[in-house]
């Protein structure tokens, strides 16, 4: 099965990148500013775009603290139900770290699969962005 892969370097440490992937006011800092999340395992996760046009919901599958992020995303949008994110951690030398980011289980690469994996590009380069402290706006905003 298809899946968007990407890794970036980040100087920051594993523990400030995973509160931007985990919480609320990180993932408002880059992402979306229309997020309800609960940073606990089996918990849904509501992520909605401009004028509520998109609205996915993601189940917390996996958390180890500082190390990986996993969801499930659930069944609103035909291509991307039971797709699976993945965000894994590593903490390099010098106040650096690794972050591979996965978007896996997709069913073809017709429909928007390549404008998903330019978005989740883009995506990660405004986590770097916070996650360094050099500010950053939100991806989809209202």
């Amino acid at each position: 099965m298809p899946e968007i892969l990407h890794r970036i370097f980040i100087e920051a440490d594993p523990e400030t990148i995973y509160k931007a992937i985990t919480t609320e006011q990180g993932l408002k800092s880059w992402w979306t500013t229309d997020v309800k999340v609960e940073p606990k395992e089996g918990t849904i996760s509501r992520f909605g775009f401009p004028g509520h046009t998109t609205v996915f919901h993601m189940h917390i599958d996996k958390l180890i603290p500082n190390k990986s992020v996993q969801w499930t995303c659930q069944g609103e949008d035909d291509e991307w139900k039971n797709t699976k994110i993945a965000f894994d951690i590593k903490s390099l030398e010098n106040n650096q770290s690794s972050l591979t980011f996965r978007h896996e289980k997709w069913n073809s690469t017709e429909g928007y699969f390549a404008d998903c994996n330019t978005t989740w590009g883009h995506l990660m380069v405004l986590l770097k962005q916070c996650a360094e402290g050099k500010g950053s706006e939100p991806y989809f905003h209202d």
